[in-house]
């Protein structure tokens, strides 16, 4: 029991409330504990959108509007992180 309230306590911390881009309304994310860009989905419009964390808090961008050092998909691609073929 003890240890389900600890894991409660720990994600509630690390959750972070957002805009989100496309609706422009409040939504609570999970942000990854790394600095790496991860898609979220808004739980008020359901869109997928880039959150980021950044020194001073965590930075949202529209999927499409993202450069690709911020985009995860397209990060992993120029980085070299990707499948090969």
């Amino acid at each position: 029991m003890a240890s389900s309230i600890q894991q409660s306590l720990h994600a509630a911390v690390l959750e972070e409330n957002v805009i989100c881009p496309y609706c422009h309304e409040n939504t609570v994310i999970l942000p990854a504990e790394n600095y790496r860009p991860i898609f979220v989905e808004c739980s008020v419009c359901g869109k997928q959108f880039i959150a980021e964390r950044m020194k001073k808090g965590i930075q949202v961008l529209k999927v499409e509007g993202a450069p690709c050092c911020s985009d995860p998909d397209r990060r992993a691609i120029e980085t070299g992180l990707g499948d090969e073929d």
